[in-house]
């Protein structure tokens, strides 16, 4: 599908989706046959990998064969604009905006909601998608924000999760995970706004800020509520900030007017640049000379050119931090001029990103 799309181009394929009956229906709106997409359902398949994380540690991504990742593409722009239109006034994550949206959501729209606010709290769910298991899926596509029924519910879930929840690499699961936080979004907003307070959700990660001091009385209950939605925050992720303290919300700094990347930021992604281009020499530099690619190494590619993204959404693409960068990304994933032996022992693998 384009990757453009107007307002009234949402409606009418959120519409489109929404008119399917039945299992055949589904399956040429997917673009696939009925028996194609019974495979894809009952037998998903997926390649499992680790990346690093920034932390440290690593994460495990789940990535889903070819034929299984294009329908669950497909179904992902269905998704997104069934959910524009039921979406709540603090999900800012992983959205389509469409090109003629107003109020366009994305991470820095997300961070901007809080300038100027003295106190901020910051809190992280824990395995995000994983909470999210195939039966509460299934239940999620028979509620009537979808009204399907029992078949096309039972096949859209299994299509959409591995190992009985939401896997971490499938294009589907942050739509669902933005779909499954619809009743807790919205009494995150009556709780901050009963309380002045502005509340903002980026996937996972969770933001209040306010006029007035956030204490952990307040967290204690804001954990409770998230609790009793079946979801967990990760104790190590809660950050309070008070006046005077550089506040950070997604990775950017929010200031009393102005976002702006954290002061690290371009050191970061230039190293991170620089290790994807060592890791994409020691592809080429083997033995045989041939190149060994492996799926990790193709992530990691996409995790670089997201930051990168999140670069140019800040600076601009005219900025020339942000084009010096670029280029540098382009000439990384070029195969090295010459040829040699070389072994993977050369590299340092605890270059974090």
């Amino acid at each position: 599908m384009a990757d453009t799309i107007t307002i009234r181009g949402m409606r009418g394929r959120a519409d489109r989706f929404l008119a399917c009956q039945t299992f055949d229906q589904l399956a040429r709106l997917l673009g696939k046959q009925p028996l194609q997409l019974v495979g894809l359902a009952a037998h998903p398949q997926y390649r499992e990998f680790y990346i690093p994380k920034k932390s440290g540690g690593k994460r495990l991504i789940e990535d889903p064969v070819p034929p299984l990742k294009k329908a669950q593409r497909r179904l992902n722009d269905y998704l997104q604009a069934v959910y524009y239109f039921h979406r709540t006034a603090s999900a800012y994550g992983f959205l389509t905006n469409p090109v003629d949206d107003p109020q366009p959501r994305h991470i820095l729209t997300n961070a901007g909601q809080h300038l100027g606010r003295p106190w901020m709290l910051n809190v992280d769910m824990k395995d995000f998608f994983h909470q999210i298991t195939q039966e509460r899926a299934q239940e999620l596509f028979k509620a009537p924000i979808f009204g399907f029924n029992d078949e096309i519910s039972t096949a859209l879930a299994a299509l959409c999760c591995y190992k009985g929840r939401l896997p971490m690499g499938a294009p589907t699961s942050p739509i669902l995970s933005n779909l499954a936080s619809i009743p807790l979004d919205q009494d995150m907003e009556d709780y901050a706004r009963d309380r002045g307070w502005v509340y903002t959700r980026y996937a996972d990660d969770m933001t209040f800020s306010a006029n007035e001091p956030i204490t952990e009385a307040h967290f204690s209950e804001i954990e409770n509520w998230i609790t009793a939605y079946d979801f967990i925050l990760n104790p190590t992720k809660k950050r309070f900030y008070g006046p005077g303290d550089k506040k950070e919300v997604t990775g950017l700094v929010v200031g009393d007017s102005e976002v702006e990347l954290a002061d690290d930021y371009l050191d970061m992604l230039t190293g991170a640049i620089q290790h994807f281009s060592d890791i994409v020499d020691a592809q080429h530099l083997t033995p045989s000379g041939k190149n060994q690619p492996s799926p990790w190494v193709a992530e990691l590619q996409a995790q670089v050119k997201g930051k990168l993204e999140f670069a140019r959404q800040i600076l601009g693409e005219n900025d020339e931090r942000f084009i010096d960068l670029e280029t540098r990304l382009i000439k990384a994933a070029e195969p090295p001029e010459s040829y040699g032996p070389l072994t993977w022992l050369e590299f340092g693998y605890d270059v974090k990103l």
